[in-house]
């Protein structure tokens, strides 16, 4: 998920983004009044982070961190400023890793694995 001042959520699925208030379209001017404002992300910022991230998000500079969610997973969490307006990408780890044989990889990559 991609949480950008003056735009709706955005999620990546597939490689493709889409605006969260209306996930047929990439169009943000058709996507709604979802916008988020500086001042929520902001506010995110400040719940998500311990005093010393916090410093260095205010002074401008990136903040990464992992933030858990019970029964969900965890996330990664990339925190920064774009142009003096917040920005925030959130990447879903699932509590579950998946198998080489799910992944469908070859044999040659369970072989160097070992």
């Amino acid at each position: 998920m991609h949480l950008k001042a003056g735009l709706p959520p955005i999620v990546r699925v597939n490689g493709n983004l889409y605006y969260l208030a209306d996930a047929t379209t990439t169009d943000s001017e058709k996507a709604g009044l979802n916008r988020l404002s500086n001042e929520q992300l902001n506010a995110f910022a400040q719940a998500l982070t311990n005093p010393r991230q916090r410093e260095r998000y205010e002074l401008g500079e990136e903040v990464d961190l992992g933030y858990e969610v019970p029964k969900v997973g965890r996330f990664r969490i990339n925190l920064c400023q774009q142009r003096s307006n917040p920005r925030m990408v959130c990447r879903h780890i699932p509590d579950a890793i998946r198998s080489l044989k799910e992944l469908v990889m070859p044999a040659s990559v369970e072989s160097f694995a070992q």
